[in-house]
């Protein structure tokens, strides 16, 4: 608790200057999950799976309930609240780890874990289907601060999931729909609404990949419809396993939680009262804070004379990429497509995205890993189909 009480609610982790939003720990939630924790052995078992029922005391924010609980140590009467909306699954490894580590010591056991898997999977990707894959994928992961990212158990679901999920796609040849709904599902289950289009993008480019590979002269219109069924898979086990955990609570708990979900989606979701889209200008301010925390976009001063210069390059490259993409390599324009996701997931939750925009922006690591795959492949590599077959006997 020293760690976390020092540190404070959304403490910077490098550095506090103006541009330093993507630095922040959320110990917010980090709180809520050690409170759910210690509050364990009040409900029995099955209340607690379905309610993740956590203490609270009025006007304190979790940080300063969590150590309320922990100094009245059942000395006073305290209430609990359900948080039975999720399901909370980073709790099937905080407890565990509890039992023998500090949160700081977690912290670490987390930041070697992520690495060791990144490694791992970059260099299994590059070991399947060429260098530029693990590449392209290393300079996603770079993007959204992994550091950050691995300090964090509410950051980390997603891109576990997203990991795991890319080694599954080129150790072995599940049917692809039945690897988006699993991959669905655990993100569901894992994530607290904070990523969840990073699951999605990453894997199911990478099926995209492994399906150009295998499958050379396919239709578009085949692709396409491949596309769909994938993308129905994922939201089906994602929306699927989500409204179990509502209907279960329900039934379980005696309480309504279809109705508490709703009013929460309504409260962040296309009519947020946290942030009401008006115009055009207010999506295009909504995308371009999304925009501005991937790193290293977030260094730069964008109202210089630089920055403006900078964004009409980028507007140029971007533009000539598409002509490039519409002229010679049509198939491209699917992993584009997919990169695309997080900016739909950030107009359906628009409130959500505003307010948390310096987390939420991690879900753009599948549209820096699509840009950059799709740049190598068309500026760069001429016979990008023959290159991934060498690389991939050799």
């Amino acid at each position: 608790m020293e760690q976390i009480n020092e540190e404070g609610v959304y403490p910077r982790m490098f550095y506090s200057g103006k541009d330093s939003a993507a630095q922040r720990l959320d110990n917010y939630s980090e709180a809520i999950y050690l409170n759910v924790a210690y509050a364990s052995n009040q409900k029995n078992v099955l209340n607690l799976a379905m309610g993740d029922y956590r203490a609270s005391f009025k006007g304190m924010n979790p940080l300063e309930a969590l150590n309320q609980l922990i100094l009245s140590d059942g000395n006073e009467k305290v209430s609990y609240r359900d948080y039975a909306r999720h399901w909370m699954g980073s709790e099937v490894f905080i407890r565990p780890l509890l039992m023998f580590f500090t949160l700081p010591q977690i912290r670490l056991i987390y930041q070697a874990v992520f690495i060791i898997l990144i490694f791992c999977t970059c260099r299994i990707s590059e070991k399947t289907f060429g260098k530029k894959i693990g590449f392209s994928l290393l300079m996603a992961l770079l993007s959204v601060n992994m550091i950050v990212l691995c300090s964090s158990s509410n950051f980390l679901g997603s891109f576990f999931v997203a990991l795991i999920g890319i080694i599954v796609v080129c150790k072995k040849d599940y049917d692809e729909s039945a690897t988006m709904f699993v991959v669905g599902g655990v993100t569901s289950f894992l994530d607290l609404l904070v990523t969840p289009m990073a699951s999605y993008t990453l894997v199911m480019n990478m099926l995209l990949i492994k399906r150009d590979v295998k499958h050379e002269n396919e239709q578009i219109k085949d692709k396409f419809v491949f596309l769909l069924k994938c993308s129905a898979s994922w939201c089906i086990g994602y929306l699927g396993l989500l409204m179990s955990k509502w209907i279960l609570s329900s039934i379980i708990l005696r309480k309504n939680i279809i109705l508490d979900a709703y009013l929460e989606t309504k409260k962040y979701g296309i009519q947020s009262s946290e942030y009401d889209m008006k115009s055009g200008r207010d999506v295009l301010e909504l995308i371009s804070k999304e925009i501005k925390q991937i790193f290293p976009i977030n260094l730069i001063a964008w109202n210089s004379l630089f920055g403006k210069i900078l964004i009409m390059m980028l507007i140029c490259i971007l533009l000539f990429l598409l002509y490039r993409i519409f002229k010679e390599k049509p198939k491209y324009v699917f992993c584009l497509l997919v990169g695309c996701a997080p900016y739909v997931w950030f107009l359906a939750c628009p409130g959500h995205s505003w307010v948390h925009f310096w987390f939420t922006y991690r879900s753009q690591v599948g549209t820096v890993f699509a840009f950059v795959f799709v740049c190598f492949n068309v500026f760069f590599i001429k016979n990008n189909k023959s290159e991934i077959l060498q690389e991939t006997h050799t």
